[in-house]
């Protein structure tokens, strides 16, 4: 995801900003706004199709606002990234030791596992250090393949053992799991709200929290369509008893 940032960002910059300001400035620092940075209208990124377009055009006050409207909704986007995108976060920054593919892991050292580590309260232990100096240096074929899910591919790494039975990357693995659980969007937390808006209705609007709680668990936690459930008849009495002793307290 860093990467990805990064290109997108590159990307917006090299349609407007001359190419040689964006290689002499770290990206995020790039100064796009001043205008002897920026290029002239008539290399400005637009497209092939609007280019032929504008220059059949006979109005060149039209042409010459319509260039300045493209050049302000560039430099809002880079601006809107700039603020939006986590480009400082450093687990972002050095979390991609983590990936399987080898090539990839080749550019990150112990500090990125040591930078990952305290920003999320990790131990911070020479054995970590070690661990890592070991699995890049360790043959591919001694580790699980690379075609795995990064979460696969680590739980098998964290089996792997030496031949006095002790773990050979508990500490590193340890950490790498629990960075694969980091959320890479927030597609889950807008999936649950919109669960909750369908729980507590209008019609529903008295519910309890501990009920909407159980209600969103249940939701959550049972993927099979709710008239494909079956339950025994010791869980339905217990339901019933609990649903009396419920609107006893409520209603």
């Amino acid at each position: 995801m860093y990467t990805e940032m990064h290109k997108l960002l590159r990307k917006y910059l090299a349609k407007f900003v001359k190419i040689d300001i964006i290689k002499t400035h770290p990206l995020t620092e790039v100064p796009f706004t001043e205008k002897d940075n920026q290029l002239p209208d008539s290399i400005m990124a637009v497209g092939i199709r609007t280019r032929e377009f504008i220059s059949r055009l006979d109005d060149l006050d039209l042409v010459n606002r319509f260039m300045k409207n493209i050049r302000l909704f560039y430099q809002e986007t880079v601006v809107t990234m700039l603020k939006k995108f986590p480009f400082g976060n450093e687990v972002l920054k050095h979390i991609g030791w983590i990936n399987p593919d080898p090539e990839k892991k080749q550019a990150f050292t112990s500090d990125s596992v040591l930078a990952c580590a305290s920003a999320i309260a990790f131990p911070l232990t020479d054995e970590l250090t070690e661990e890592f100096l070991e699995y890049s240096l360790t043959p591919p074929e001694e580790l699980p393949s690379s075609t795995l899910k990064p979460e696969q591919y680590w739980i098998k790494l964290q089996k792997q053992k030496t031949l006095d039975g002790t773990r050979r990357f508990k500490y590193l693995s340890a950490l790498a799991i629990k960075l694969c659980l980091i959320p890479n969007s927030n597609a889950d937390t807008e999936r649950l709200f919109s669960m909750v808006k369908k729980i507590k209705t209008e019609g529903r609007s008295e519910l309890d929290n501990s009920t909407v709680c159980a209600l969103l668990s249940c939701k959550v936690n049972c993927k099979d369509p709710c008239y494909s459930c079956t339950f025994s008849k010791d869980t339905l009495c217990k339901a019933k008893c609990a649903t009396k002793v419920y609107n006893s307290q409520h209603i």
